[in-house]
């Protein structure tokens, strides 16, 4: 398995009750390797100075431990998008 980081960005907004009208969004990304992006309408934050730090901790837990594998199988319920824990690697046909 690869230690790669699977998230290339993550998304968040949110609602300031004072100025409705006022966007309050965040993002942070990496620029290769990512493959996926999370949104999140929510940001937990109110002002802008709040949402920077808490969308840069969130994207670093986002990628925190990602790693990627790849595999072949004919078991259907290892589909594409299935998440599953490997207890030990097994040799492949070709070694």
């Amino acid at each position: 398995m690869a230690n790669i980081c699977v998230w290339m960005k993550t998304i968040h907004k949110d609602n300031n009750f004072v100025r409705p009208s006022y966007p309050l969004s965040h993002e942070n990304k990496i620029e290769q390797g990512g493959q996926h992006s999370v949104f999140e309408s929510y940001g937990r934050f109110q002002l802008d100075d709040e949402g920077r730090p808490l969308t840069q901790v969130r994207f670093e837990q986002l990628r925190n431990g990602s790693k990627v594998g790849q595999a072949t199988t004919n078991c259907f319920a290892l589909m594409p998008g299935k998440n599953l824990h490997l207890i030990s690697a097994s040799p492949s046909a070709d070694e």
